[in-house]
């Protein structure tokens, strides 16, 4: 190592419980993420108490070393790199505790998101929001990024479920996070008072975005005041990807395991047509409604085998939707009515699959839920390439925005796999490139644009 490198592996090996690693081969390994850039850090804290965090943002201050929270790494913009000081929260800082109000839960962020739902399981209860990379992600990365997923139509995204938080900011301070009005006192008054000023001075420009598309992240002023001038800093924090604060960890709302779920598969001629039905399908009020196009379908076929029969080829997409019910006899007459309704016609499925039997429903699930993993196996130089983040845009414009999106990527000689969240028209879309090709690495810069 390095002189600097020694020099602030040993200062912080001094000040905190948490591991420090400043070393080329640790440092390495945190130089990429889910995403094609990398950036390799100055030094690693894998943190062990909030105490540690503090004792490393304090630090990092006073020599002037910038900071990166990290979790999974799951992210695809490359939002856990930088040349800084990484704090992974996925070692040690993983503790989850049950609260005395049943639905409430306090989770440390390096947690994952499958590991709480596994905890609250036994109490009948489950967190809502599920990005699609729900196995692995952290709940500091599912609260940074407001993630969401394929069940926002019945649980929202993560600001709709966030009741307190505890965030180090970039001055060292540890602060609990929650409502507060705008006369309270100390640092949390502070922060109220300076966001009820600007959300009034900006009054006309914020309610002008309120009915535009809501993006996962950024800096969101919609729902954090009340009639009371109470601010929600807690839900104002979701969202902003570490760059107002650190969370450390979250009180967090809970939901009832439904009694009945009950999925339907759709298979389309078109993806056109798909995208249409699916905006269609809304009416019914499912909690879910996926998107997938004929290249993921094609790679499903080719590495899940036991999926082979269940996806006909000639399918140009497919609809999953998903419906939730009290009573099973009631659920499954739903069903069979969003069925009708999407199938039959010009533009209606040619083929689908009801179900409301657990094994056989997670296995159609599984068709999203690993859509990520897949994309990871697929052979080949050309693969699909996560280039940028999701594009958000109003459900009902979907079907024109896919279509925008296929003759932007035919007049750039690309394709690409396109998968979607209907209910809040979110894309996740990965065009084929070989990034070991100068003329593909040429090619990113005006594709995303």
């Amino acid at each position: 190592m390095d002189i600097e490198r020694q020099r602030i592996q040993d200062d912080l090996r001094g000040i905190i419980s948490g591991e420090v690693h400043c070393d080329p081969v640790m440092t390495q390994l945190y130089a990429s993420d889910a995403s094609i850039y990398q950036m390799q850090p100055i030094g690693v804290v894998r943190p062990r108490s909030a105490q540690d965090v503090v004792a490393s943002v304090q630090y990092a201050v006073e020599h002037e070393i910038s900071i990166h929270p990290r979790g999974a790494g799951t992210g695809v913009s490359g939002e856990s790199l930088g040349h800084g000081l990484v704090l992974d929260f996925s070692q040690s800082m993983r503790r989850i505790e049950s609260l005395p109000e049943d639905r409430l839960v306090r989770v440390q962020s390096g947690a994952t998101l499958a590991v709480l739902n596994r905890t609250l399981r036994s109490r009948g209860r489950w967190y809502g929001p599920d990005p699609v990379t729900r196995s692995v992600t952290t709940i500091g990365g599912v609260l940074s990024t407001n993630a969401s997923g394929s069940h926002y139509l019945r649980s929202g995204s993560a600001r709709d479920t966030v009741e307190s938080m505890t965030v180090v900011t970039v001055d060292g301070e540890l602060l609990e996070l929650s409502q507060h009005h705008v006369d309270e006192g100390g640092t949390p008054g502070r922060l109220a008072r300076g966001l009820f000023e600007i959300s009034h001075q900006f009054q006309e420009l914020i309610q002008s975005r309120a009915t535009a598309p809501q993006s996962r992240g950024g800096y969101r002023f919609d729902e954090i005041i009340d009639e009371n001038r109470r601010v929600d800093l807690a839900k104002f924090m979701v969202g902003t990807q570490g760059t107002l604060g650190i969370v450390v960890d979250a009180k967090l709302k809970t939901e009832r395991i439904p009694t009945h779920r009950g999925v339907i598969l759709l298979f389309f001629h078109r993806l056109d047509s798909a995208a249409r039905s699916g905006v269609k399908a809304l009416r019914y009020g499912p909690v879910a409604c996926d998107l997938i196009d004929r290249r993921l379908l094609q790679i499903a076929r080719e590495t899940s085998p036991e999926l082979a029969t269940t996806l006909p080829r000639e399918a140009e997409a497919m609809l999953l939707i998903e419906l939730q019910g009290e009573s099973l006899s009631e659920l499954s007459d739903r069903l069979k009515v969003v069925r009708d309704a999407l199938s039959g016609s010009t533009e209606g499925a040619f083929d689908g699959v009801i179900t409301t039997e657990k094994e056989e429903r997670n296995r159609l699930w599984s068709l999203s839920r690993r859509v990520i993993p897949r994309l990871h196996r697929v052979k080949g130089n050309a693969v699909p390439v996560p280039f940028t983040e999701d594009l958000c845009v109003p459900p009902e414009q979907l079907p024109d925005v896919i279509a925008a999106l296929q003759n932007t990527l035919k007049s750039n000689q690309a394709t690409a796999t396109i998968f979607a969240h209907v209910g809040h028209g979110q894309l996740h879309l990965r065009p084929f490139l070989n990034l070991g090709d100068q003329a593909d690495r040429d090619r990113l810069r005006p594709l995303s644009e």
